[in-house]
């Protein structure tokens, strides 16, 4: 008799179940082999361009490898031939600072591997090698 049960209860999960379509989705689909051209406006509600300032502190590497904003601040992991930097700017494209202390001392780091944004604490979390990681202000000051 349990078992009789137990086959009914699972046949009426079985049947209840189905799948919903999703109506409501932002998602917008290009199709890349369209001959129909698309335009930069068509794809963003606004957009700003931001021509850095540069300088001998400021100046580009090989590559930016990563762009984060927080707080009208502008932050680029640089790719350097000599390592990794981070640049930072207004969002004017002024030059504030660079975060570049390669060597052993304190604050110094031999190789930088990446960096984050510590949203909650407002600080800059540099990411070296053997998994350490440095903390700085957001003005670039070494904590």
């Amino acid at each position: 008799m349990k078992q009789l049960v137990y086959l009914v209860i699972c046949m009426a999960l079985l049947f209840a179940c189905e799948k919903k379509q999703n109506e409501s989705t932002d998602i917008e689909y290009i199709d890349i082999n369209s001959p129909e051209k698309i335009n930069f406006t068509d794809l963003f509600k606004e957009y700003h361009l931001i021509f850095p300032e540069t300088n001998d502190s400021s100046l580009f590497g090989l590559e930016i490898q990563r762009i984060e904003r927080f707080k009208d601040k502008i932050y680029l992991l640089n790719q350097k031939q000599s390592g990794k930097n981070i640049l930072c700017f207004d969002i004017n494209g002024r030059f504030l600072f660079a975060i570049d202390r390669m060597g052993y001392g304190p604050g110094e780091y031999t190789y930088l591997e990446n960096f984050f944004i510590d949203t909650k604490y407002n600080k800059i979390i540099l990411v070296c090698e053997n998994t350490t990681w440095f903390y700085f202000d957001l003005d670039g000051n070494f904590l």
